[in-house]
């Protein structure tokens, strides 16, 4: 592969930020609105969004780094499972709400074969749809493993333990939590 450059100017003294590469099948769209069409000053201005001009058909534009959502506080342990406290990464834009600083996740191993996580925000009562759920049992030997990063770009992935297949991945980052809004990007197996 050959790149070439008809001019380039650095500024002596700046850091350049280096945002990491997406792939085209992993590219989560900053744009998603039916009909709208996004331009390089929307998405990259307002947005906080990477912009590639010319993408291979069916994939977007305007797209969500691969750094964009929560980092990971801190992990605990709790009887049933994890307690797992998130913060907004500093200086990152959210177009379509204003996103809850501090989010907490409970993950509950609720049986060998049922988990249930929650994400809250834990500052502020919000409303809940009033249902009767499963309490957790006893998960003695699950048949899943979840995984969960101790620091860093917060992701949670689901693993049957039996075959391998990751059930639920949302590595792809893009997690918002905000009012009236809740984005979560998965992998799904195939």
């Amino acid at each position: 592969m050959i790149l070439l450059t008809s001019a380039l100017f650095l500024i002596l003294g700046h850091v350049l930020p280096v945002m990491p590469q997406v792939a085209d099948n992993e590219r989560i769209n900053c744009f998603p609105e039916k009909g709208g069409t996004p331009d390089q000053t929307a998405c990259t201005g307002t947005r906080g969004c990477l912009w590639d001009a010319s993408p291979p058909s069916k994939v977007p534009n305007c797209y969500y780094s691969s750094d964009y959502g929560y980092e990971v506080v801190s992990k605990t342990s709790t009887v049933h499972g994890y307690r797992v406290q998130l913060q907004w990464k500093a200086g990152q834009t959210c177009y379509f709400s204003t996103p809850v600083q501090t989010v907490t996740l409970d993950v509950e191993y609720q049986t060998n074969k049922r988990l249930h996580f929650k994400f809250y925000d834990q500052n502020n009562t919000r409303y809940e749809v009033p249902m009767d759920m499963p309490g957790p049992e006893t998960a003695a030997s699950p048949d899943y493993e979840v995984t969960i990063p101790e620091s860093g770009l917060f992701s949670i992935s689901v693993t049957r333990k039996d075959t391998g297949t990751v059930i639920w991945d949302s590595s792809l980052g893009g997690f918002t939590f905000a009012d009236q809004f809740l984005q979560i990007s998965t992998k799904l197996p195939s």
